[in-house]
């Protein structure tokens, strides 16, 4: 007999625990704040003696629920048990998310239709060599536009992180998302100030908020970008967020950031240029689901 439980903001905690329990190739499949903004639509815990799965509403969809990686020693049944739990509609799909070393480019609207990259914080902030000569460049530019950061306070600069989200969502509002899709990740994120280890930095030029980027501390080594976003296109920014950020976690011991995957080729082609110390293949497998209604 398994045990299902809702994470919501109250249960979070009890996830955070859980996933403190296990280690995985992919950062992002022990990292708390990854699960809970993807699952902002529906997140719930399955456990049995010999394993447990997180399953999210997707987030991009209104007819498909991903499965996370088995943690433990479980096997494909836990996810149908899992499914069963959770009563997800028959004609949902379920997607088992994530798979490490699993065919690339196999889910469609999520970021692992390539690699997650994890890059190295002292060759972000001490970059040397030909392969960092066009994010040198990219900072040279930030500095002449005069571009600067300071600490994010989580609590205080929610209306500055808020502001910077809808500046960048209005030009973007089209069939596909609304104005409300395209700033739920960022105030999910704000939602979960205080709750998980989360930090940031607003970016500014001249003084002014131009944007912001957050990430999770989910290892004492590593860190996760959750998410991160300007208001208006800023040469150089891109790379000087990313710089920001590695200088925060270098200060404080923290020797690698993992950016995640994407979902174009144009956006892995600018994780590759910042010179990934290591890259994680991920896919997806497409399950049936068995005929329930959708738990409450």
């Amino acid at each position: 007999m398994g045990r299902l439980r809702k994470i919501d903001i109250a249960s979070l905690p009890y996830l955070t625990g859980f996933l403190r329990n296990f280690e995985s190739a992919d950062p992002y499949a022990v990292s708390p704040g990854y699960m809970a903004m993807t699952g902002r639509r529906g997140l719930w815990l399955y456990e049995r003696s010999e394993g447990g799965v997180i399953v999210a509403v997707h987030p991009n969809r209104q007819d498909a629920a991903l499965a996370f990686p088995i943690y433990g020693n479980g096997d494909g049944g836990l996810l149908y048990d899992a499914a069963q739990a959770i009563g997800l509609p028959d004609r949902w799909e379920l997607i088992n998310a994530r798979i490490v070393d699993g065919v690339a480019g196999s889910e469609g609207l999520l970021d692992w239709q390539y690699p997650a990259h994890v890059l190295g914080c002292e060759r972000l902030v001490q970059p040397t060599g030909e392969r960092m000569r066009d994010y040198r460049k990219n900072l040279n530019r930030a500095a002449r536009g005069r571009l600067s950061y300071r600490v994010l306070d989580l609590h205080k600069d929610r209306p500055v992180v808020a502001r910077i989200a809808q500046d960048w969502a209005r030009p973007r509002v089209g069939d596909a998302f609304s104005l409300r899709d395209l700033m739920e990740p960022s105030l999910k994120a704000l939602d979960l100030a205080g709750l998980l280890d989360l930090q940031g930095v607003i970016v500014e030029q001249e003084g002014a908020p131009v944007g912001f980027a957050l990430w999770e501390e989910t290892r004492a080594e590593i860190a996760c970008g959750m998410v991160g976003l300007f208001s208006r296109p800023v040469r150089g920014g891109s790379e000087f967020a990313v710089f920001a950020q590695a200088e925060c976690l270098a200060a404080r011991g923290i020797s690698a950031l993992c950016v995640g995957g994407s979902e174009t080729a144009s956006l892995d082609a600018f994780k590759r240029k910042l010179c990934p110390v290591r890259a994680v293949v991920l896919g997806s497998e497409r399950l049936a689901v068995p005929a329930m209604a959708l738990a409450a």
